[in-house]
């Protein structure tokens, strides 16, 4: 990682993923949550080929970001991620936000806006729970993988295609802290 970096070494990560044979280079989608979401949009703005970008619980970037799905914690404890706003319910008219959306007006929760096609599908989903609770909501998950569904594979439903509401992370949470107490009680003896 270089000193200074904006994107955390994010932007040697992405032109690693390019040339690796089995990715299709000019088709990648970036997600980052919480600080993550800053590093994600510095990685799309460093690299202009980037087909879509999630930052979660972050700010909306710029108007020159492709296809961007905003997730937004309804009840986040941090000020800077909800643009210094009091609460997020104000986030719909924040100037920065309209900027980034291109828009005069409000910016409706869960409204598409723009198109996918010419990148500049633009949409910002409210998630009803705290700052950390967005990687564990079904909602920001099904969004998640609808969006970069839409946005890297037209929608197409093809043999890598998966149903966004088909999620089985929440089992593999489960299972995790299942086996952490199984650990820490076989220490117990």
């Amino acid at each position: 990682m270089q000193q200074g970096d904006p994107t955390l070494g994010g932007n040697t990560a992405y032109a690693y993923l390019k040339s690796l044979p089995y990715v299709d280079p000019g088709n990648l989608g970036i997600l980052g949550h919480s600080m993550g979401a800053g590093t994600a949009i510095a990685v799309a703005e460093a690299n202009p080929d980037h087909r879509a970008v999630n930052p979660q619980c972050g700010s909306a970037g710029t108007p020159a970001l492709h296809n961007v799905l905003l997730t937004q914690a309804q009840y986040d404890e941090f000020l800077g991620f909800r643009e210094n706003q009091p609460t997020s319910q104000f986030l719909t008219t924040n100037p920065d936000r309209l900027s980034a959306f291109g828009l005069p007006g409000p910016v409706e929760w869960d409204t598409l806006y723009g198109d996918f096609a010419s990148g500049t599908a633009r949409m910002q989903t409210l998630i009803p729970v705290v700052h950390p609770g967005v990687t564990h909501s079904s909602k920001a998950v099904t969004q998640t993988v609808w969006w970069m569904g839409q946005a890297l594979k037209g929608g197409l439903q093809d043999s890598s295609w998966i149903d966004p509401h088909q999620q089985i992370f929440i089992w593999k949470e489960v299972f995790t802290l299942l086996a952490l107490l199984v650990a820490l009680t076989s220490l117990i003896p």
